[in-house]
């Protein structure tokens, strides 16, 4: 059993290139976590990772492409200091807008998982009340239903599939596991230099209404 396990380590366990039963060829396709890892894929199997799909482009800041993208690169940091709307269209502007409240007011999460993960995985595996609020919460912000709902979650997302998710944790004792991954990303050196390399391989990005993270283009 390893001590540290980053996300760049995840291709190892789930690589289509290792067994001769297998592809030599592949594209990749992921959202949330699985958008990093598809990113990471052309970088680390360039000759067999051909094409990646994400439908969560991270809004990472243009500055190590500043010089190769100098019109890009401004217009970025001009809409962040004087709104986004005077130099994006109107749809870019308002998902850039969005994602940027979701950045200051649903995030704090993030911030507690990547820096004291075993003291959130503490009081989540020994509650299961807690374990429900802490996902439940995150169910609510993140299906998209309409903003004056008060439904907790998507109308597609039962109370079943809920309570489903949240006993598989619950008795599996895997949240730890599951939440520690935002640590260890913030803790590796290669997880982060490889987050801002530029991918190589063709990039098909599906840009949908209620995606968390959305980038102007």
């Amino acid at each position: 059993m390893t001590s540290r396990f980053f996300s760049s380590s995840i291709h190892n366990l789930r690589n289509p290139f290792k067994s001769p039963l297998l592809f030599a060829y592949a594209a990749a396709q992921g959202g949330d976590w699985g958008s990093i890892i598809s990113r990471f894929l052309p970088q680390l199997h360039p000759a067999h990772c051909r094409a990646i799909h994400i439908n969560m482009p991270p809004p990472i800041m243009p500055i190590p492409w500043t010089i190769w993208r100098p019109i890009t690169s401004l217009r970025a940091f001009l809409g962040m200091a004087f709104g986004y709307q005077y130099f994006y269209s109107e749809r870019e502007a308002r998902d850039l807008a969005d994602t940027g409240k979701f950045i200051k007011d649903e995030s704090g999460y993030q911030a507690l998982q990547g820096t004291k993960p075993q003291t959130l995985a503490y009081g989540l595996s020994d509650s299961p009340v807690g374990l429900l609020a802490w996902l439940l919460e995150k169910y609510h912000t993140w299906t998209e239903h309409s903003a004056d709902s008060e439904a907790l979650t998507a109308p597609n997302v039962t109370r079943d599939d809920i309570l489903a998710i949240i006993t598989t944790y619950y008795i599996t004792s895997t949240i730890s596991s599951s939440i520690r991954i935002y640590y260890e990303f913030l803790h590796s050196s290669d997880d982060l230099r490889l987050n801002r390399l530029y991918v190589k391989a063709p990039v098909g990005v599906a840009l949908f209404k209620g995606e968390l993270y959305k980038v102007g283009t």
